[in-house]
């Protein structure tokens, strides 16, 4: 039986860390619409030029942070 390997996963660094939470404080009203359109905008106004920081990623990361 053939198993796939998992993906490492990528750590957020403490620069892109601190970019999310600052844009969730300055957007607080965003956070009540939908969640999809939020992650949407923090990747096309935050990360626009990164590549490994995907929408995916960001929803990953909110909901880690809302659990913790």
């Amino acid at each position: 039986m053939m198993v796939s390997p998992r993906a490492t996963p990528v750590t957020w660094s403490k620069e892109e860390l601190k970019q999310l939470v600052a844009w969730i404080e300055d957007n607080p009203e965003q956070l009540h619409g939908k969640q999809a359109v939020w992650h949407k905008d923090v990747k096309d106004q935050v990360f626009k030029n990164d590549e490994h920081v995907t929408v995916k990623r960001i929803c990953d990361k909110a909901a880690n942070m809302r659990s913790q």
